[in-house]
């Protein structure tokens, strides 16, 4: 066995972008629906892309928020633990990181 690893590999697509596979977990079609906007086909400069990443985000901390507030309200305090702290506070970890790679660099006053 090879520690090396295994460079150029490349694989036909599994699954088109915005379709959502039918799994056996209770949930309709459209509340699993990611709202997240699909990114261009081209390359684009790094800022944009996580410029678009923090974008997609906030869409998905906000979902969770509002959902980790439904589920308290119901008395689902395990649902609504898991998404705060696994969910949310990754995120929001996430976000800090890379907003400040888009942070312009400060300039030497002296």
């Amino acid at each position: 066995m090879s520690s090396q690893p295994r460079l150029h590999q490349r694989s036909a697509e599994t699954q088109q972008f915005g379709t959502v596979t039918q799994l056996p977990i209770a949930l309709a079609y459209d509340t699993r629906m990611y709202s997240i906007p699909r990114p261009p086909d081209g390359i684009e400069d790094v800022p944009a892309m996580l410029s678009r990443l923090l974008e997609a985000h906030e869409i998905i901390l906000g979902e969770t928020r509002d959902a980790a507030a439904r589920v308290a309200e119901l008395g689902d305090d395990g649902t609504a633990d898991v998404l705060v702290s696994q969910v949310i506070r990754t995120g929001e970890t996430q976000v800090w990181f890379l907003a400040e790679h888009l942070v312009a660099p400060q300039t030497d006053q002296r």
